[in-house]
């Protein structure tokens, strides 16, 4: 039987490309638009916040979440994930007493932030939207709204935060790309996710076509780790034929 969780977090991505800027440089959050109105007052019904999202789905079970963002990936270790701030979902059901609780805490922060002005009343609960999402509901895919059942995900978080960037973003200020392309820039700049090859344990391409051009990339870009470590992170090089028939 399966375990119900994996050890390691994975990311995975369309492009391998991006793969390969991921093991150059780090993770880098972008600002992704959450839909926070099931449980705060509607004139505040989504924010976007600078994250990078991970999941510790079994490999056994990643199908799914694999069709959906992208055959190419990185498998980390989950205490480098621990280290660097992550933590998992908290995934609510809209009629639970935890929902009831989060509407009066937004609405008191909303009612302070009348009274002072004082953004911090804001900051706070947003920040704690930030870990949550209901069991399921709507995503933006390239523009589009998408149904999405979120629980199934199984998703751990890196929110970032730093007095350079913006905390969040409001919805309009999301889909203003004068507005938001200078933030991501910010956000990779002050709060990239840099690792060493021993935090890797996997890393996935789409078929073994893949492997010769990233281990060419990883050896001309990653020459100044120990070579012993360069080797063992090429070993880990796994495609999602191997997963699809022999996991």
């Amino acid at each position: 039987m399966a375990a119900p969780r994996s050890r390691t977090l994975f990311h995975f991505t369309k492009n391998l490309d991006v793969l390969k800027n991921i093991l150059k440089n780090g993770f880098f959050p972008k600002y992704s638009l959450e839909d926070i109105a099931w449980f705060v007052v509607k004139e505040i019904d989504a924010v976007a916040f600078p994250v990078v999202s991970f999941c510790d789905i079994p490999l056994s079970r990643i199908a799914d979440h694999v069709s959906f963002y992208g055959q190419y990936g990185i498998g980390m270790r989950r205490q480098w994930g621990i280290k660097n701030g992550f933590n998992p979902i908290v995934y609510v059901s809209e009629t639970s007493d935890l929902v009831n609780l989060m509407r009066q805490i937004s609405l008191s922060c909303v009612t302070a932030y009348h009274v002072d002005k004082n953004e911090k009343h804001l900051d706070n609960y947003r920040r704690l939207a930030g870990f949550c999402k209901p069991l399921e509901g709507k995503m933006l895919v390239k523009g589009q709204t998408v149904s999405k059942i979120f629980y199934q995900e199984s998703e751990w978080r890196y929110l970032a935060d730093h007095k350079k960037i913006p905390r969040y973003l409001m919805k309009q200020e999301f889909h203003d790309p004068k507005i938001l392309e200078p933030a991501n820039t910010l956000a990779a700049e002050h709060c990239a996710l840099k690792f060493t090859p021993q935090n890797v344990k996997y890393i996935f391409v789409r078929s073994e076509e893949d492997i010769p051009e990233l281990v060419d990339f990883i050896n001309a870009e990653l020459g100044h780790f120990p070579q012993h470590e360069v080797q063992v992170l090429i070993a880990n090089i796994v495609t999602q034929d191997l997963i699809a028939n022999d996991i």
